[in-house]
């Protein structure tokens, strides 16, 4: 029973931020606010909406072992499986501007997580976890980030102008729509955007945000309840199924992008989900509710494991005279993300 409503809660999730998507973008585009901007807003955080809202509703209920583990889990995720499997396929070339700034910049925020995790180390009867004030921390980091990407085009250190830019982003979307359209499959997992009414936009959004909230809630329970009765901890859990869960709609859009050759798509994807699933998933949680830890020997050596994954993509763009993650790499990539999933589930 508790695997049915896992099942539910889930798809309600996925379907919830699909609606939710659909139609802050298309009130986005009524507001006369630039593709461009969309696309590092409201297409970036709607990629990391599933993770939030699991978060919350684990951190409310006092499941801390998902509401943590989820978010390492996916962004082990993203590197190790997502942009694995990706570069199998067609291999994956990294902007000098990403790889020396966006990745690096990943590689400190999960520093910066593993210090306040352990702040318990250097402040004597400290709270053990994630206080609000860590969230405000990451919260104000995020707001920072974001203003970097919002002025990043202006400020002519891409490798396009922004003109370039924007012909390309609608180039890519009209691909996109092209290959839905042939195909049925694709065509009910990824994101096509349009420009509805404003009564259809209002009504997505809502009916967004009410089955996020009901998916949430039954995703936790049905996880929680799933965990107790096969025996194995919340955070295994989190760490494999809702983590790789939450993770499909980089997936799938950092698999379609790829296919088309829009490989920029496909990594810009996932760098903006470590970074997000770091200051603004964990962030908001623990505004909300902050986020204690019991198991702090596996916890820490899940962040070192996310440390190593960040620190190897950086290598193999940096090392790479095109700054392509090659199909090798990402097969190396892949076979790591099954080699910690088995260790995962031999630690119970």
């Amino acid at each position: 029973m508790n695997l049915i409503i896992f099942a539910i809660g889930f798809l309600l999730l996925i379907q919830g931020a699909d609606f939710l998507v659909d139609g802050a973008i298309s009130i986005a585009k009524r507001l006369k606010i630039s593709s461009l901007v969309i696309g590092l807003t409201v297409v970036s955080v709607g990629t990391s909406l599933p993770e939030l809202i699991v978060n919350i509703t684990s951190s409310l209920n006092g499941n801390n072992g998902i509401a943590i583990g989820n978010v390492i889990g996916s962004n082990i995720a993203n590197i190790l499986l997502i942009v694995g499997f990706t570069s199998i396929i067609y291999p994956l070339r990294v902007k000098k501007n990403t790889t020396y700034t966006e990745i690096p910049f990943s590689f400190l925020m999960t520093g910066l997580l593993l210090l306040l995790v352990n702040h318990h180390l250097f402040t004597e009867g400290s709270f053990i976890g994630l206080s609000r004030l860590n969230g405000i921390i990451f919260l104000l980091l995020q707001v920072a980030f974001m203003i970097y990407v919002v002025r990043l085009p202006k400020s002519g250190r891409t490798e396009v102008d922004s003109e370039s830019d924007h012909s390309h982003l609608k180039s890519i979307i009209h691909q996109i729509i092209e290959f839905t359209h042939t195909n049925k499959w694709f065509n009910k997992l990824i994101y096509v955007y349009y420009q509805y009414s404003w009564l259809k936009s209002i009504i997505f959004t809502t009916l967004g945000i009410g089955f996020m909230v009901f998916g949430g809630k039954w995703t936790v329970y049905g996880a929680s309840g799933f965990a107790r009765d096969m025996g194995v901890s919340e955070e295994l859990i989190a760490l494999t199924i809702i983590a790789i869960g939450t993770s499909l709609p980089e997936l799938i859009t950092s698999l379609v992008a790829a296919k088309k050759g829009n490989v920029d798509i496909a990594i810009g994807n996932v760098v903006g989900s470590l970074i997000f699933n770091i200051l603004w998933v964990l962030g908001l949680s623990s505004v909300i509710s902050p986020i204690s830890f019991e198991n702090l020997g596996h916890l820490n050596t899940d962040i070192v494991i996310l440390l190593g994954c960040n620190l190897l993509f950086f290598v193999f763009a940096a090392l790479s005279s095109r700054y392509v993650i090659s199909r090798l790499e990402g097969a190396l990539f892949f076979a790591m993300y099954i080699a910690y999933t088995i260790f995962l589930i031999k630690r119970g």
